[in-house]
């Protein structure tokens, strides 16, 4: 079995002591942000309430430096280590921290750490989402099973996406007076310094039949974090607040919301609420959204009504009873995580990660990940992430069209001689070619979709790698093809970025 080549680690500390030293929160973000930058280091640092919780995922000696660097800036306390294991690929596409002040002191610290722990020791990485909600914004519900089989997330989750934060509290302060609840304003800063911080908006409720009821107003700041994931992991209904006119800020609200991994993870129903007198708008919102293979009810009323949105969800929330969503990863998951013992507190003396997740992947003919160095490891990393995007009975792999073969392989794949008729019949493929010579000549990362009888073609291209064309099939029955193309596209610029930082070396 191929070992995993990523680690990640998550764990929590006291912030006791930082005031005394010398050197700021601001430049320890900094630092910490260029060392995850330089080692291809991805994860969420929060600070709230006198304690850190961080989450960083990447190669073993990159993340122990990171952990080291954080713990040791609030001093020698070792933190409480949550989780460390060996990741067959990384979850987030960036390092960012969030540090978050709210107006008032949260109370029972100790008690919210204790059921931090609960969601861990009962789903290991199915709750790191809920961690880090509960670890920011606590007066929700808890969100712990009675027992570890029972589906998660009791609390139904609603995303308010925004370009102006005043319009947040129409509807948020209307929820709060129907059902007694109260709106919270969290402040929050990415880089520890004033002039750059941004408001979490949020409420929760008791809705009657619906039950508990969280609404959390997205900015474009906000989408933009890090912090945004476990916010948008679960949302069931994703409510677009648009000017009359829409304004360049609120199209690219709602272009960025469209293809978030954790929006497209999450799958919401959309509710797009404009004045109704522009078609081409509402048009172009719709267009958007058959896209990313989301269904779609447009409200016409004013931004600052609270009654009728909040009806129209409440609708929406009715209609559609809540369905446990999977575990959040930027592709299809294929992990198979074992029975594991009773949890107990770690601490960072305790830490050395071991693999505790066991994955079946089939053995590509390109050198592992783990081992291979420069761009061979990019192109097996980017060819098996494509794999794991699409669902159960999807293969591909790299075909060097100046030799007309394979120059790696995963998934179920067809049999070697099938396999083989495959190559040479891409290398003759005229409109394959065609493809292949545009985007070199544009010197772009490129995909292009195929429909088949049964199944999709998908061939990607990288301008680093001229000779070498990702293929990829999938059958038609249980691949949603929006979502495909745009996790396909994620993963290609990714290996585009990656390769365009320095590795050179073509595969071989």
């Amino acid at each position: 079995m191929k070992k995993n080549p990523f680690y990640l680690v998550c764990y929590y500390g006291q912030t006791t002591g930082a005031s005394d030293r010398s050197q700021s929160i601001s430049s320890l973000i900094e630092t910490s942000q260029e060392f995850a930058r330089k080692h291809h280091l991805t994860g969420l640092l929060a600070v709230a309430d006198g304690y850190y919780l961080h989450l960083v995922e990447g190669e073993r000696e990159a993340v122990q430096g990171l952990v080291h660097r954080i713990n040791g800036f609030w001093g020698n306390t070792p933190p409480t280590v949550l989780l460390s294991l060996a990741v067959p690929r990384q979850r987030y596409a960036q390092w960012s921290a969030n540090l978050v002040a709210r107006p008032h002191a949260v109370s029972g610290m100790e008690e919210r750490l204790a059921h931090m722990r609960k969601f861990i020791a009962q789903d290991a990485m199915a709750a790191l989402p809920d961690l880090f909600r509960y670890f920011l914004m606590p007066s929700a519900p808890a969100e712990v099973p009675a027992k570890p089989t029972q589906p998660r997330g009791q609390v139904r989750q609603v995303a308010v996406f925004s370009s102006s934060l005043l319009w947040f509290n129409p509807i948020f302060s209307h929820v709060a007076m129907r059902y007694r609840g109260t709106p919270h304003t969290l402040k929050a800063s990415s880089t520890g310094r004033d002039a750059d911080t941004f408001p979490i908006d949020y409420v929760d409720v008791s809705a009657g039949p619906l039950g508990a009821v969280r609404m959390v107003g997205i900015s474009l700041d906000l989408l933009g974090s890090t912090l945004s994931h476990p916010l948008l992991s679960k949302v069931e209904v994703a409510v677009f607040l648009t000017r009359n006119n829409a304004t360049g800020k609120d199209v690219a609200l709602v272009e960025q919301a469209l293809s978030h991994p954790a929006m497209l993870h999450s799958r919401p129903r959309l509710l797009f609420v404009t004045s109704g007198k522009d078609e081409d708008l509402a048009a172009s919102f719709q267009a958007m959204a058959s896209t990313a293979g989301l269904p779609t009810t447009e409200l016409a009323s004013s931004v600052l009504s609270g009654e009728p949105i909040w009806t129209a969800i409440a609708k929406m929330l009715e209609a559609h009873p809540q369905q446990p969503i999977p575990p959040l990863h930027l592709a299809t998951d294929t992990q198979e995580i074992p029975s594991k013992a009773p949890w107990r507190p770690a601490t960072l003396q305790e830490y050395s990660p071991k693999p505790e997740i066991s994955v079946q992947v089939p053995t590509p003919v390109m050198a592992s990940a783990s081992t291979a160095t420069g761009a061979t490891a990019v192109l097996q990393q980017t060819l098996e992430d494509a794999v794991a995007i699409l669902p159960q009975g999807s293969w591909g792999g790299w075909l060097d069209l100046s030799k007309g073969q394979w120059s790696g392989t995963a998934g179920a794949l067809p049999d070697p001689v099938t396999l083989l008729t495959y190559a040479q019949r891409m290398t003759q493929d005229d409109t394959a070619m065609q493809f292949h010579q545009g985007a070199q000549s544009r010197n772009v990362p490129d995909l292009k979709v195929t429909s088949l009888e049964a199944h999709y073609q998908f061939n990607l291209f990288l301008p680093q790698e001229p000779s070498l064309l990702l293929h990829l099939q999938a059958p038609k029955d249980g691949t949603p093809l929006a979502r495909a193309q745009l996790l396909l596209r994620l993963a290609l610029e990714k290996a585009h970025a990656l390769l365009a930082t320095g590795v050179s070396t073509s595969a071989q």
